[in-house]
């Protein structure tokens, strides 16, 4: 994982390697800022609207959207790029 903080901004970015665990629901969630992501192993869906991406592809969720992951018979890692405002968790919960 790598943080660098925006120069001349309250934002910072965040890189991480995220690796889902085969038969998981990442339960429903958000983030303070923009998500955008590779999928890097496995297929996972994504509960924003149905996507479901495979090794290879990307994705991208918008501040403040409420979604989920759930992964199959596999796990998934993907490479994920938070941009986050300074000093705000990086995940809530979401109802």
């Amino acid at each position: 994982m790598q943080k660098v903080e925006v120069p001349g901004s309250n934002y910072e970015v965040i890189m991480a390697v995220v690796e889902i665990p085969a038969a998981t629901d990442s339960g429903r969630h958000t983030h303070p800022g923009t998500e955008i992501g590779m999928v890097l192993e496995g297929d996972p869906t994504f509960l924003v609207d149905g996507h479901q991406p495979k090794a290879g592809d990307s994705f991208e969720v918008a501040a403040g959207v409420i979604h989920a992951a759930k992964t199959g018979d596999k796990a998934v890692k993907a490479l994920v790029v938070y941009v986050v405002e300074r000093g705000k968790p990086m995940t809530a919960p979401a109802n």
